[in-house]
C-alpha cells in the first residue's frame, strides 16, 4: 500500500510529467516553506546579503535559466526526472547557490563584485539554454508568443493606472513586480490553452486549483472564451497574490524579511511565466 501510494501521488507524476495532485502539492509546499525559511535564517540573515535592485537584476538571469532548462525537458532533448518539479528547483538552486558562494569567496580574496560575477553566470547559462530551446524545434509560434507579452503589457498599463488612482501606497515597485510576475504566468496559460493549443486536449493546467476551476467552468459552459476557461487564471492570480503581498506588508516588521518573501513570490511567478511563454514559442502543447 505504501509503495502504491508513493507511486501514485509522487513518482508517477514526475515520470509522466503529468502535473500536481492535492497530495504532492501539499508535500512540496511544506518542503518549500521549510527550505526558504532555512535559507533566509542561515544565509541571507546570517551573512547580511542585501536584497536590493542589483541583487534582483542578477537573480533574473537565474530565473530565466531555470525556466528555459525546464523547457529543454519539454522539447524532449532529455527525459531526465531532474528537470521536473520538485527536482528542477533543487538543481537550479544548487547550481546558482554554488556560484553565489564562489562569488562571495572571490569578493573577499580578489575584490571582485559579487553581483557582477553571480549575475553574469546566470545570464550566460540562460542564453545557452534559450538558444537550445529556440533552435531545436522546426517551427516557432512567434505570433502567440508575442501575443502573451502584448497582453502582459496591457496588464502592466492597467496596474500603473490603478496605482495612480486608488492604490498608491500598496502598489510599491516590489508589489507591482510580484503581481506582474504572476500575471505573466496567467497570461501564458491563457494564450496557450485558449488560442495557441485550443484543440490540444492532451494538455491542460497542471496545478490543482487552476485546473479544478477551469474544469468547473468548461464542464458547466460558464463564460468560456473559444471554449476555454483559462481566463480564470487572471482572476485567481489577482485574488491570491495581492492578498499575500498585503499580509506581508501588514504582519512582517522586518524590511529585509518583506523583500525576501516578495522575492520568493516573484521567482515562482516569473519562472513559470517565462517557461509558459517558451512553451508557446516552441509549440510544445
Amino acid at each position: 500500500m505504501f509503495f502504491e501510494f508513493v507511486n501514485k501521488y509522487y513518482l508517477n507524476p514526475i515520470r509522466e510529467d503529468s502535473g500536481y495532485n492535492p497530495v504532492n502539492t501539499l508535500t512540496w509546499a511544506i518542503i518549500f516553506v521549510a527550505a526558504i525559511w532555512l535559507l533566509y535564517e542561515h544565509f541571507f540573515r546570517k551573512y547580511k546579503v542585501k536584497i536590493d535592485r542589483d541583487f534582483t537584476k542578477s537573480l533574473l538571469g537565474w530565473i530565466i535559466f531555470g525556466a528555459s532548462l525546464r523547457v529543454i525537458r519539454d522539447i524532449k532533448l532529455t527525459t531526465s526526472p531532474f528537470l521536473v518539479t520538485p527536482f528542477i528547483y533543487v538543481l537550479v538552486f544548487v547550481i546558482s547557490f554554488t556560484v553565489l558562494l564562489a562569488a562571495l569567496r572571490l569578493k573577499k580574496t580578489k575584490k571582485i563584485k559579487l553581483l557582477h560575477t553571480w549575475g553574469f553566470a546566470g545570464y550566460a547559462l540562460s542564453v545557452m539554454t534559450i538558444a537550445i530551446c529556440i533552435t531545436t524545434p522546426e517551427v516557432l509560434d512567434i505570433a502567440n508568443f508575442l501575443l502573451i507579452y502584448a497582453i502582459w503589457i496591457v496588464w502592466f498599463a492597467a496596474i500603473l493606472l490603478t496605482k495612480k488612482s486608488v492604490a498608491k501606497k500598496f502598489l510599491s515597485n516590489w508589489n507591482i513586480t510580484a503581481i506582474m510576475a504572476h500575471l505573466l504566468d496567467a497570461t501564458g496559460t491563457f494564450v496557450a490553452l485558449t488560442y495557441a493549443y485550443a484543440n490540444a486536449t492532451f494538455e491542460n493546467e497542471k496545478h490543482v486549483l487552476g485546473r479544478s476551476l477551469m474544469e468547473f467552468l468548461e464542464s458547466n459552459d460558464i463564460l468560456l472564451i473559444s471554449g476555454s476557461g483559462a481566463w480564470i487564471m487572471f482572476a485567481l492570480k489577482l485574488a491570491v497574490i495581492p492578498l499575500a503581498l498585503w499580509a506581508i506588508d501588514k504582519y512582517s516588521e522586518d524590511e529585509m524579511e518583506k523583500k525576501y518573501l516578495k522575492m520568493i513570490i516573484i521567482i515562482l511567478g516569473l519562472g513559470i511565466g517565462i517557461r509558459n511563454s517558451l512553451q508557446v514559442l516552441t509549440h510544445l502543447f
